[in-house]
């Protein structure tokens, strides 16, 4: 099975005429290296389970934010590697559902995630990084065509991990030939389960 995956890696990556395969102790390590679970992966673990959230979202600078609850559900999937996010809140009034996979690319050297939600048909996706072992992920994405301001639109997201039971998402936009502006706060509080 290992060889299969490997020789499927291979040829996947291509390797152009002329060019000599690569040794397949290197591809084992390589595809070890690919496959299993670090650290990083252990910080994004802690935030299994379920969650009340409060929502605060400024749709103008200047303006008062639109606040809501919401819960979120975090589970850990494929061993570990990947975590899924299961939202449910409101946004202008009306219901508002979101899916997001959050992991680390042990390759790359960076953390990875993904938006899906019920207000757009495209999705968001992230890549960022930790200078205090995941406590603290800073992400970065860019929106090819925000529908507010019509052209582009650069994100920075920090996710604050302040506690085992508390943890912060914050927004901030940047239109183009503009200034950065906060436009979303998450405040998770971790439920607590009746004894």
């Amino acid at each position: 099975m290992r060889h299969s995956f490997a020789l499927a890696l291979l040829i996947t990556c291509g390797l152009h005429a002329g060019e000599t395969a690569p040794d397949p102790a290197a591809i084992q390590a390589a595809m070890q290296q690919m496959t299993t679970p670090v650290a990083e992966h252990a910080a994004l673990a802690k935030t299994v389970g379920d969650w009340d959230v409060q929502s605060s979202m400024w749709m103008a600078p200047g303006a008062p934010p639109e606040v809501s609850k919401a819960t979120a559900t975090f589970a850990a999937l494929l061993g570990g590697r990947w975590i899924r996010q299961d939202y449910q809140g409101s946004m202008m009034g009306q219901p508002y559902v979101g899916v997001g996979m959050s992991g680390y690319d042990t390759v790359a050297k960076e953390y990875v995630a993904t938006w899906f939600d019920g207000f757009s048909t495209a999705p968001s996706h992230m890549t960022g990084a930790s200078k205090d072992g995941g406590a603290t992920i800073t992400y970065l994405s860019e929106m090819k065509h925000c529908p507010m301001t019509g052209g582009p639109l650069s994100m920075r997201s920090v996710l604050s991990n302040e506690s085992a039971d508390r943890m912060v998402f914050t927004m901030f936009n940047t239109p183009k030939g503009g200034t950065e502006q906060k436009s979303m706060e998450l405040i998770y509080t971790r439920r607590k389960v009746a004894k």
